[in-house]
């Protein structure tokens, strides 16, 4: 499922520039299909991690998992502003 929310987000960067209704037609469903991609992912995560490595460390491994999720969601926009103000392209 992540490498399909992925493949989504690279499409619809490669679409942002066309005008045409077809086109904003496209990116606006490929945008409801990464979200969906996307809270799949973030609900099917306990699940995986139990399969994965068993019941009794899973409340470590979900926490340290979900935090470096907000560490990225707080410092990624904040480092492409940053780079974005140097070198301003």
């Amino acid at each position: 499922m992540v490498r399909f929310a992925l493949l989504l987000m690279l499409v619809n960067m490669q679409s942002v520039g066309f005008e045409t209704p077809r086109a904003k037609a496209y990116f606006s469903s490929s945008q409801a299909l990464f979200g969906i991609a996307y809270g799949l992912c973030i609900a099917l995560l306990p699940s995986i991690i139990a399969d994965s490595f068993g019941n009794k460390e899973i409340s470590r491994i979900i926490g340290a998992i979900y935090t470096s999720f907000a560490l990225a969601a707080l410092l990624g926009p904040t480092a492409a502003g940053w780079v974005r103000d140097i070198y301003g392209n």
